[in-house]
């Protein structure tokens, strides 16, 4: 199976405000947590830093923690994604995305309770229950999430849905 590995933030700014990213979807567009894949010659570090300057054009000066890990499993595509998820410390600046993959509509600073209500529209719980566990939680000790993505049949018809594992 093919890994990929994911880095993605928790900002805050001096409001408390938690910084998302809406993000285009096939059918409609999604907000996250600022991140995405690491490339083959960089760390995890290096892949978060490039992240989030692509998304949000800002300066990443400091990791503080491994707030949780997800990790995805596809068997359908022979898959595994791994997610990490880290607190991370941000240089004050205007926030301007230069994404080169054009899926970035924007980012920005919200409040907690608006962010939390974004995050779970996300039709991807691997996405959205482990971000907003940690925002509500925080500061939370590390945690572990696992998921696996299932084919469905009902004779006709087949979907793929995303099941969580522990």
């Amino acid at each position: 199976m093919k890994t990929t590995t994911i880095s993605a933030g928790i900002a805050r700014n001096s409001k408390n405000e938690i910084l998302l990213v809406e993000q285009k979807a096939r059918d409609c567009s999604n907000w996250l947590l600022p991140g995405g894949s690491v490339d083959d010659n960089e760390d995890i570090e290096e892949g978060l830093r490039r992240e989030f300057m692509e998304e949000t054009g800002l300066v990443l000066t400091s990791i503080k923690a491994l707030s949780y890990t997800s990790q995805v499993f596809d068997p359908v595509r022979s898959k595994i994604f791994n997610i990490n998820v880290f607190e991370v410390v941000l240089k004050d600046g205007k926030i301007e995305p230069s994404d080169p993959d054009n899926e970035i509509i924007q980012a920005k600073y919200l409040p907690k309770d608006e962010a939390i209500k974004l995050l779970n529209n996300n039709k991807y719980s691997y996405a959205k229950h482990p971000a907003i566990d940690a925002i509500e939680n925080f500061p939370n000790n590390y945690k572990y999430w696992e998921y696996c993505w299932e084919e469905i049949s009902n004779g006709e018809k087949s979907t793929k849905q995303v099941k969580k594992l522990r």
